[in-house]
């Protein structure tokens, strides 16, 4: 027995038809699942009052938290829209939100593109150039994503009187998770443009 011949199978057709679907199943819900997870991370960031804990905050004394939209009071919770005159239309707030409201529509773009890919057509029928497409959207949000903490530089943050709360945190994740799924989006966007090429070559 020990002396038997061990011989090591070679790939087959088989065998590379089997990598090649997992490799196209990595990239198709790959990026799905990750802009997926940033798209809903991203939305508590911006949508909850827990952008900033502030309880030093002389902008609204007394309050605990501050978010995007809304803060949130000790005594009466969180609060929808701030007070007037507080954020003029040239505030550094009111750019941020402007732009939060960018961000959220085309992160919500992005994942129904990618979803649609992936669950109903399997990533083989839209062009290549529609993922590249996708995963630039995807790399403006995860600068965009960024623009939140200008929020610092508001009247509101003054003094220093922020710390990061639960929502900068969801925001940080949100744009990590938009950065890998646009690599993951643009290299399926690649792969389909080869297999194009190939396709072209044999013809």
């Amino acid at each position: 027995w020990a002396s038997k011949n061990w011989q090591i199978p070679y790939p087959t057709h088989a065998h590379a038809r089997t990598f090649a679907t997992m490799k196209t199943s990595i990239c198709c819900f790959g990026p799905g699942f990750f802009v997926s997870a940033a798209f809903i991370l991203s939305q508590y960031a911006k949508w909850s009052c827990q952008f900033f804990d502030a309880q030093g905050s002389t902008a609204i004394p007394g309050a605990t938290s501050l978010g995007l939209f809304c803060y949130t009071s000790p005594g009466t919770g969180n609060e929808w829209g701030y007070p007037d005159g507080l954020i003029p239309d040239e505030s550094t707030l009111a750019t941020v939100q402007r732009i939060a409201i960018a961000n959220t529509l085309i992160g919500f773009c992005a994942w129904v593109i990618t979803l649609f890919s992936c669950i109903f057509c399997c990533c083989k029928k839209f062009l290549h150039f529609i993922y590249v497409l996708v995963g630039l959207m995807l790399l403006a949000n995860t600068g965009l994503e960024g623009s939140n903490f200008l929020l610092w530089n508001s009247g509101l943050c003054a003094n220093n009187s922020c710390d990061l709360g639960v929502g900068a945190k969801c925001s940080i994740s949100a744009a990590c998770l938009y950065f890998v799924a646009a690599i993951f989006t643009c290299g399926r966007g690649k792969e389909l443009k080869d297999e194009m090429d190939e396709d072209d070559d044999k013809e």
